[in-house]
């Protein structure tokens, strides 16, 4: 399979439609966030967070955002081989969508690193890298149309959406407490929907922000770490390095915008 582009767009309610486009490659439209309605034909799809839209080649479609600061994640890609029999994406003539086909935490993280690597590729090795990571997406978004996900409880998804506008003070049993539930059972139902601990998934989301705060903002390292509940410099240094591979200084030189 080869990875033909890779992109990450912001859309407003306010804002202009995308589109009419027509492709010679199947795209996979995901709505990372909020909602979309994409038009092919005379079919109307609403996409709300977690669902996914694959359009063959030689279908014409537009779209429009149906809530503030939607978000959707795009891939193009040509030579997919379906992985078992029956996939929807097989034979498929006409736009296929998947209900929360990336509902999970880390799928949605993972649409956004492959647009980060797409766009800091030096070769074509990263390109084969992506075309790897969009199929291993692909196989998953199969799995999804095979094995529905259980639908997600309303208190652990609050609890979620509460923990990703993020205060350095929550934690786990706060988490808990916000699904009402008792933190032993939150743990085990975390996982099972999400595919990782609730702890591992704060601690992604501070990483996440810290990074974005070194990228967007000349604020000082020291302060960046407080900012995300480290006390200790040396603290959020190590912390940082175990997460990123490099130091917060390290990460800014490369991929901020002050040197």
């Amino acid at each position: 399979m080869e990875c033909l582009y890779h992109g990450v767009g912001r859309y407003q309610v306010t804002g202009p439609p995308f589109g009419p486009a027509c492709w010679e490659w199947h795209d996979i439209i995901v709505a990372l966030r909020g909602g979309l309605e994409i038009v092919s034909g005379e079919v109307v799809f609403s996409l709300e967070e977690g669902d996914a839209l694959l359009i063959p080649p030689g279908n014409s479609f537009r779209g429009r955002a149906t809530a503030q600061e939607s978000r959707m994640w795009v891939f193009h890609f040509r030579d997919y081989r379906p992985g078992f029999a029956g996939s929807p994406f097989g034979e498929a003539k006409t736009p296929v969508m998947i209900r929360e086909a990336c509902l999970h935490h880390g799928d949605r993280a993972l649409a956004v690193e492959f647009t980060r690597r797409w766009r800091e590729r030096a070769d074509d090795t990263d390109g084969r890298v992506l075309s790897l990571l969009g199929e291993a997406l692909l196989v998953r978004m199969e799995n999804a149309w095979l094995h529905p996900p259980k639908k997600e409880p309303s208190g652990l998804k609050r609890a979620v959406e509460e923990a990703e506008r993020f205060t350095p003070e929550r934690g786990v049993e706060s988490m808990a407490r916000r699904a009402g539930m008792s933190p032993s059972y939150f743990r085990l139902l975390f996982r099972e929907h999400y595919g990782v601990s609730p702890a591992r998934f704060l601690q992604q989301g501070r990483m996440e922000r810290a990074k974005r705060l070194l990228r967007e903002s000349e604020n000082p390292i020291k302060e960046i770490g407080q900012t995300i509940g480290y006390g200790e410099p040396a603290a959020f240094h190590r912390a940082f390095r175990r997460e990123v591979g490099m130091t917060p200084a390290a990460y800014r030189q490369r991929h901020g915008r002050i040197v």
